[in-house]
């Protein structure tokens, strides 16, 4: 451990040395003007030119162009995203970032965290679209910013207060093959520094078989009020309910179950500044989630137990941004937690946990370079104390126009979930020595638009993990989680978009990953890791308000012997025509088409793609 931390501070040292170099031997004389960085709700820059961090930000317009109901259908389409979304429609989903798993992605809603206690994930099919803004993904090691997150972040934030005082809204209406149907609405407006924003759905599938139906119920409301250019407040709370079936066609080898997710989240937040170069942000939040799952009732309740946990959080975060110089910018912040799990008698009582994290980073403008230096201190009740510090740069390349070469490197850890510590039934076992994985992250990017019709961006990655959890067999059920695993993540990124025309653009990405045994150098075949991965796009645009896209998208697992039908490109499309009725009133009508050529896609025999089908709706704009 000394030696690879060593040998760490030693590249990054190197490397800002570099890039130190380069930058002043490209820096012009003359001083430049720059622009201070102003800080997201994701605590990365703004204008991620700036960030060393390979980021995805995908916006609310981007959504509206795929024909998706939920995060994960959106998250199918983006570079660098493995996404198996089962048997569809709205069906529970796994995800990850870079060859990582789905437990290690802090996933957040406004910074409120949705990876639970008890899996370690996040129900990415059930957090709805109509409420989203935009949605932050950092992809690598994100613990120097948000703690526990060594496979990366994704942040959904939600749409903005309004500020007229007419409401306005859409209200929207599908209907698909297999019972689908979805309602959804929203609406905003305020006045004299008040501002509101509310939003609601409600879907239904019957699925593919009878034991795939789904019910999804959400609510969102958000309040504002801005007592000046300087100081504001805001309230926001949601909802999520869903039933959810899972299970193939009958199989008597094969135990059926039903699972419904309860979440209550909400958040208090104050932001305003202390000082024309000081920002102070301060939220208290909290996210209380429940899970219970129902077995086939042939099945012997002695090995497939009912079981019900429930999940609470509460938290308090503060953050004060401070401008130095004209352009550098010091973040000093705090996250304080309180989690509490319990369940239905299997535990025998209530687990707490308490967590701080004070952290700070420091960003340092000398154009064309961008150097961030951060280190944030973790405590944890359960798990002790982990310092994650990160270092990167970012240079522009002179003579290229709009051309950045990124590079980071960043000590990451994730804690497993509590249950995996405390709980036992006939099948599983409570491990009380469970650590934290803790990894080191290094990775290097070029992104590049040298024309207003082409750009593009490479990274490369490599991340050493160790303390890698996994499920330990060896004694047969019932089996238990173990730190016994020190594994290598690497591989490649990239994206690409070509403009055709005013009108027409075409984008592709893929990802190549490969993770080994550090021992043994051996690739590790895991049905949960995709090897490599493909999405592909056509996005057409009119004025006249007609839009269609076609989206492809292609996951092929680490699997030593998969079946050959699953290497097949599933291509989705969606077309939609606007038409403006009168003044702010509009209505826009769209199809949505989803495995076009009827292709089998599964790493799984249990739970293949649903076989190609159609849908339609309407959205009425006010």
């Amino acid at each position: 451990m000394r030696r690879r931390l060593i040998r760490s501070i030693v590249v990054a040292g190197c490397f800002v040395c570099t890039a130190v170099q380069f930058a002043c031997a490209s820096s012009p004389d003359v001083e430049k003007e720059t622009k201070p960085l102003v800080l997201n709700e994701s605590r990365i820059w703004c204008d991620t030119s700036r960030a060393a961090e390979n980021i995805t930000v995908i916006t609310a317009d981007d959504i509206a162009r795929f024909p998706a109901h939920n995060l994960s259908d959106v998250l199918q389409y983006i570079a660098g995203v493995t996404v198996d979304t089962r048997s569809g429609f709205l069906s529970p989903a796994t995800f990850g970032l870079h060859a990582g798993e789905a437990r290690q992605v802090k996933v957040m809603i406004d910074g409120i965290e949705f990876n639970n206690e008890i899996s370690g994930q996040a129900p990415l099919n059930v957090i709805p679209l109509e409420n989203i803004k935009r949605i932050d993904i950092i992809k690598g090691a994100g613990s120097a910013r948000w703690g526990s997150a060594l496979g990366g972040v994704i942040n959904v934030i939600t749409k903005d207060t309004g500020d007229t005082l007419i409401p306005h809204g859409t209200l929207t209406g599908i209907i698909a093959e297999h019972k689908y149907h979805d309602t959804s609405m929203e609406l905003s407006g305020g006045t004299h520094g008040f501002g509101y924003y509310a939003a609601g759905s409600y879907r239904e599938a019957a699925g593919i078989h009878q034991y795939n139906d789904v019910m999804q119920r959400h609510g969102f409301v958000k309040a504002s009020y801005a007592f000046d250019e300087d100081t504001k407040v805001s309230f926001a709370m949601g909802y999520l309910d869903s039933n959810e079936s899972e299970g193939p066609p009958p199989d008597p080898d094969y135990v059926w179950f039903k699972q419904n997710y309860y979440a209550r989240y909400g958040k208090v937040q104050f932001d305003t500044n202390l000082h024309e170069r000081v920002r102070l942000h301060i939220a208290a939040k909290m996210n209380s989630q429940t899970v219970r799952s129902f077995f086939d009732e042939t099945a012997d309740p002695a090995f497939y137990p009912r079981s019900e946990f429930h999940n609470r959080m509460v938290g308090i975060d503060g953050e004060v941004v401070t401008t130095v110089r004209e352009s550098d910018t010091w973040v000093i912040g705090w996250d304080t937690q309180y989690d509490e799990v319990s369940t239905d008698g299997t535990i025998g009582h209530t687990v707490h946990q308490r967590e701080v994290a004070p952290y700070v980073n420091y960003t340092f403008i000398l154009d064309p370079l961008a150097l961030t230096a951060g280190v944030r201190y973790d405590y944890a009740s359960a798990y002790g104390s982990q310092i994650s510090p990160m270092v990167g740069a970012v240079v522009t390349v002179p003579g290229i126009p709009n051309t950045r070469i990124r590079g980071v490197i960043s000590r990451g850890f994730n804690e497993p979930p509590l249950m995996w510590r405390y709980y036992s039934s006939s099948n599983f076992t409570a491990n009380p020595d469970l650590k934290p994985e803790h990894s080191w992250m290094y990775e290097v990017g070029l992104e590049s638009k040298p024309c207003k019709y082409v750009s593009g961006k490479v990274n490369l990655f490599l991340a050493d993990i160790s303390n890698a959890i996994s499920a330990d067999y060896s004694s047969g059920p019932p089996y238990m989680m173990r730190n016994n695993d020190e594994f290598r993540q690497k591989g490649i990124e990239m994206e690409g978009r070509v403009d055709i025309c005013k009108e027409l653009y075409i984008m592709a990405g893929g990802t190549i990953a490969r993770v080994q045994d550090r021992h043994t150098r051996q690739t590790i075949y895991d049905g949960r890791i995709a090897r490599n991965s493909l999405k592909i796009g056509a996005f057409f645009t009119h004025a006249c308000g007609l839009s269609a896209s076609v989206l492809g998208t292609h996951e092929r697992y680490c699997l030593s012997g998969y079946d050959r039908r699953e290497n097949k490109i599933l291509w989705d499309a969606k077309v939609a025509q606007k038409v403006a009725l009168y003044q702010d009133i509009g209505v826009e009508a769209f199809v949505g088409v989803h495995n076009i050529f009827n292709s089998t896609f599964y790493h799984d025999n249990y739970y293949p793609h649903p076989p190609r089908y159609f849908e339609g709706g309407v959205t009425i704009t006010f």
